[in-house]
C-alpha cells in the first residue's frame, strides 16, 4: 500500500494525527487485516487510545505545554514510546486515561470556490446552551469550552487565568504534499468523537478508496467518554451495522465485555461529517469537486451555480 503520509499533508487535531501515524506504522499494509474484522477495529481503537492518552497528558494551551506539538507528533522519544505501547493482540493498560471527555453541540460547513480556495468551518457552544450566558441583545449563548480544563494542579491543562482550555474544534484540510494543493476540506463533528471520526473517515477514503459519501456513510465506532483521569475502564460503542454477531462477540472477548451496540437516534454518538474532495485532472488544469454530507444529520452537498 502506498504511504499516504508521503502523498498528503494533514491539518488535523493532534490526537487524530498521532493515531493515523501509529496505525500506519503498526499496520503498514492494511490488506493484511480484513475490513471490519475484530483485528482491524482493535488496531484502530488501540492507536486512538494511545493518541488520547498523550492528549490527556500533554495537550493544553500551547503557551503552557511542556512539549511542542511538533515534538509530540514527530519527536523520536514520544513517537517511539507511543508505538511501543501499542499491542495489536491485547488491550493496553494506561496510567493516564485513554478515554476522551464527553459532550458536543457542534456545527460545521465546508466551502470550495471556483478558484480552488477552501474554508473548513467549525463552530460549537459545547453542552447544549453552552455556558448558559446570553449577552444582552444578541440572542446567542456563549460557549462552554472552559468545561475541559483540568482541576488537577499538576496538569498542564489545569484551570488558570488568561489560558485557553483543551478543546475539540477540528476543521480539517488534506493537502497534496507535492505542491500543497487542496485534496479535501472536511470535518467530523461530535466533541471528542471528532478525532475518532477523522481517523475512520480518512481511513475509508485513503486506504479503501471510498467515495466521499461512502466514507461518511460507513458505520463507526466510538471510544466512550471518561471524565476523570483515573477512569481507564475501556468502553467502546459500535454503530449498528458495523459488525456482525461473530465480530461483536470477539470484540467483547478482547475488551472485557465493555462493548455496546447503538441504534436509531442513539447513533448521534458517532458524529456527523461534511467533505469536499478536489480531484485534479489534466495535469492540474481542471478541478472536479466531490461533495458528501453525513446522513446522521441534516446537511447536504450543494453545487455552485
Amino acid at each position: 500500500m502506498e504511504n499516504i503520509c508521503e502523498r498528503l499533508t494533514f491539518v488535523l487535531f493532534p490526537v487524530a494525527l498521532m493515531a493515523l501515524d501509529a496505525f500506519q506504522q503498526k499496520v503498514p499494509d492494511v490488506a493484511t487485516l480484513k475490513r471490519g474484522s475484530a483485528a482491524h477495529l482493535h488496531a484502530m481503537i488501540e492507536c486512538l487510545r494511545s493518541g488520547f492518552a498523550d492528549g490527556r497528558k500533554f495537550i493544553s494551551d500551547p503557551a503552557f505545554m511542556s512539549v511542542t506539538a511538533e515534538d509530540l507528533l514527530n519527536g523520536e522519544d514520544h513517537r517511539k514510546r507511543r508505538l511501543d505501547r501499542i499491542n495489536l493482540s491485547r488491550v493496553q493498560e494506561y496510567s493516564e486515561s485513554s478515554a476522551p471527555f464527553a459532550s458536543s453541540e457542534t456545527v460545521s460547513f465546508q466551502v470550495v470556490d471556483a478558484d480552488g480556495n477552501a474554508i473548513s468551518m467549525v463552530n460549537s457552544t459545547y453542552e447544549g446552551f453552552g455556558s448558559g450566558i446570553v449577552p444582552s441583545g444578541t440572542g446567542m449563548s456563549l460557549q462552554n469550552r472552559g468545561s475541559n480544563f483540568s482541576l488537577d494542579a499538576s496538569s498542564s491543562n489545569r484551570a488558570d487565568g488568561a489560558k485557553r482550555p483543551y478543546h475539540t474544534i477540528i476543521p480539517g484540510m488534506v493537502l497534496n504534499a507535492k505542491d500543497d494543493s487542496l485534496h479535501a476540506s472536511f470535518t467530523v463533528m461530535g466533541g471528542f468523537m471528532q478525532p475518532q471520526g477523522h481517523f475512520q473517515v480518512l481511513h475509508n477514503l485513503l486506504d479503501f478508496g471510498d467515495s466521499v459519501q461512502q466514507a461518511l456513510d460507513r458505520p463507526r465506532f466510538c471510544i466512550l467518554a471518561g471524565q476523570k483521569a483515573s477512569e481507564n475502564n475501556l468502553q467502546v460503542g459500535l454503530e449498528e451495522g458495523l459488525v456482525d454477531e461473530t465480530v461483536e462477540r470477539e470484540l467483547k472477548e478482547r475488551f472485557g465485555q465493555q462493548v455496546r451496540i447503538f441504534e436509531g437516534f442513539d447513533r448521534a454518538l458517532f458524529g456527523r461529517g461534511q467533505i469536499i474532495q478536489v480531484d485534479h485532472l489534466d495535469g492540474g488544469q481542471k478541478r472536479v469537486l466531490q461533495g458528501g454530507s453525513d446522513a446522521r444529520a441534516d446537511g447536504c452537498a450543494i453545487p455552485g451555480v
